[in-house]
């Protein structure tokens, strides 16, 4: 009966760690993303969402998350923006390895981040 109980409580507790080191890489992955955008916004001009508004909000995303410190991998993230580049949106994805449930079969989790600036009223972007 004890045996069995460690298994399970073993089973909890790492399911618990797991889990929290994903809420806390989702969450810089979404700062991550949120920062790109704004930036990508914030950086077009009468050329649009060009190379230059690209590599800006590229370049906001990768300073706001490094992959080798959240213990993530394979890390992308992708900017678009509508015709008039009043909307800029993101996507960013990036694997995590799980520390305890690869005892249980889960070797790793997909965690995923939206986000989206719009120019509103005047030159406020939000």
């Amino acid at each position: 009966m004890a045996a069995s109980s460690v298994l399970v409580m073993a089973a909890l507790v790492g399911g618990g760690v797991d889990m929290s080191r994903a809420y806390r890489v989702q969450n810089r992955l979404q700062n991550a993303c949120d920062s790109g955008v704004l930036a990508g916004r914030r950086a077009v001009s009468t050329n649009g969402f060009d190379a230059a508004a690209q590599a800006q909000a590229n370049k906001y995303f990768s300073v706001n998350f490094d992959q080798n410190l959240q213990g993530s991998e394979s890390t992308t993230a992708t900017f678009v923006a509508d015709t008039r580049a009043n909307s800029i949106t993101g996507t960013a994805q990036t694997e995590m390895p799980m520390l305890m449930m690869q005892m249980f079969g889960m070797e790793d989790m997909t965690i995923e981040a939206n986000c989206t600036s719009t120019m509103g009223l005047g030159n406020s972007d939000v």
